[in-house]
């Protein structure tokens, strides 16, 4: 089956949430409080839970359902606020630690007071926690706002607004703000241990705390993170980097259009790549803190704007020019150095226009700047793909080059052919995400990007 070559969200095309009212619980209206409805429905059911504020530690037990507010019924964003789980500081306000997977849905709430209190912790050794906890589950958490929220318990606890261990979570389109650590170990409004996460659309605000081993924005300790499209401020803490938006120990990171305001912080061996983003900290003239217990680093960048400067292709150095930093936004203006500033090789802005930096792009649409490229609308299947890829273009050429690029704009496959379609054996790629431009006598027809996947 022909798929269109633009994937809008590549990572969570997978993940969109379809339920039916017959299989739906209402809060209040059929149970008075959310566990309640958690504990009657079965698999694939939908909870659904009515503007209100409920004073709940809920658990999903197991159980791959979808639990969300009305938000979903309208995507009016006001409910989001209207509808509040509220922890009280006793424990984690959401908790996943039974094997959900990305069927387990948690969507459109305000998330409040979720902490790490346990009656006995030294029971447990590790003491984690978070306003939401992902233990062995690797749920969707999107289109929430998760606040105020603090750990209870000190000495080594690990704890994050979202902690996640041994998870694949995908965490999306949230706000996080107002999460603190105070004497742990690893905190931050996002951390991951021993796990693979996707974070994704997300606005990550004020974050911070004291006593802190490993604490930043985003904390990742022998993990893997895919970062796209997000707003990360500094973490504000008293150890090295003080005000890191993102740290990480052991871990590998891969960066595509965000805008980050704070450091990134290494330590121990890591792997970061980065494109189309800005790294651009208040309060350190350097984007990329290598810390004193670091050991190897690879460090793959291009076409970023990097405070400071750092190696690769594309990297410019210069002040982004926000909207209003201080009033955190960090949209770009007219001016800013960092519009058409992409890998040209990236898809498009929603513009039409060649890929700006940053998480926020500049609609040049709304001044009417004619759109550089006449795409053909070339189909790519399958995608994903495993061993044979077609490119089927609507109109054919004399002769055709295909460009196959890394997911860093490095070319990495050149091949030519006449006609309308071509297919190109694809077994030899590592699985992953890939970039591909079609051009004729140096004129760009189409580009787009696909999966490879293991055969």
């Amino acid at each position: 089956m022909k798929s269109k070559s633009f994937l809008a969200v590549f990572f969570t095309s997978c993940i969109l949430v379809n339920f039916s009212l017959a299989d739906t619980a209402y809060v209040p209206d059929n149970f008075s409080t959310i566990q309640a409805a958690i504990d009657y429905v079965g698999v694939g059911d939908t909870v659904l839970v009515a503007p209100g504020h409920y004073v709940e530690n809920i658990n999903f037990n197991g159980k791959d359902i979808v639990l969300a507010s009305h938000y979903i019924l309208n995507l009016d964003t006001a409910l989001i606020s209207q509808t509040i789980i509220d922890g009280d500081n006793r424990d984690a306000a959401v908790k996943f630690e039974n094997f959900e997977t990305e069927a387990a849905q948690l969507i459109g709430f305000t998330i409040e007071k979720g902490t790490n209190f346990m009656d006995d912790p030294d029971i447990n050794g590790v003491r984690y926690g978070g306003a939401i906890v992902c233990i062995n589950a690797s749920p969707v958490i999107r289109n929430n706002v998760i606040r105020n929220s603090q750990n209870m318990v000190f000495n080594d606890a690990y704890y994050g607004g979202i902690y996640c261990e041994n998870s694949s979570a995908k965490i999306i389109d949230n706000t996080l703000e107002n999460i603190s650590s105070y004497f742990v170990s690893r905190g931050g409004s996002i951390v991951a241990l021993h796990s693979n996460i996707q974070i994704i659309g997300n606005r990550l605000l004020t974050n911070g705390g004291g006593y802190c081993w490993y604490c930043a924005n985003v904390v990742a300790d022998s993990s893997d993170l895919y970062l796209e499209r997000n707003v990360v401020l500094e973490g504000m803490y008293d150890v090295i980097p003080y005000t890191a938006s993102l740290k990480l120990n052991n871990s590998s990171a891969f960066l595509l259009h965000n805008t980050l305001l704070g450091e990134v912080g290494l330590s121990g061996e890591n792997v970061l790549e980065m494109v189309n983003n800005i790294i651009w900290p208040s309060f350190l003239d350097s984007s990329i803190v290598i810390m004193q217990d670091a050991g190897d680093q690879s460090i793959v960048a291009s076409y970023n704007n990097v405070k400071g400067g750092v190696f690769g292709a594309g990297i410019i150095n210069l002040d982004p020019m926000f909207v209003d930093a201080g009033g955190r936004d960090f949209r770009l203006q007219s001016n800013s150095p960092c519009i058409d500033a992409g890998n040209p090789f990236s898809l498009d802005d929603p513009d039409g226009t060649i890929a700006d930096l940053g998480a926020l792009y500049f609609d040049q649409s709304v001044t009417s700047i004619e759109t550089p490229y006449n795409y053909l609308g070339t189909e790519v299947f399958p995608n994903p793909a495993s061993s044979v890829i077609h490119f089927q273009m609507t109109e054919s050429q004399n002769l055709t080059e295909l460009l196959i690029m890394d997911r860093i704009g490095r070319v990495i496959v050149t091949k030519t052919f006449s006609g309308s379609e071509f297919a190109m054996d694809c077994s030899k790629l590592s699985p992953g995400l890939y970039f591909f431009e079609l051009k004729s006598d140096g004129v760009r027809l189409d580009r787009g990007k696909f999966i490879i996947c293991q055969p």
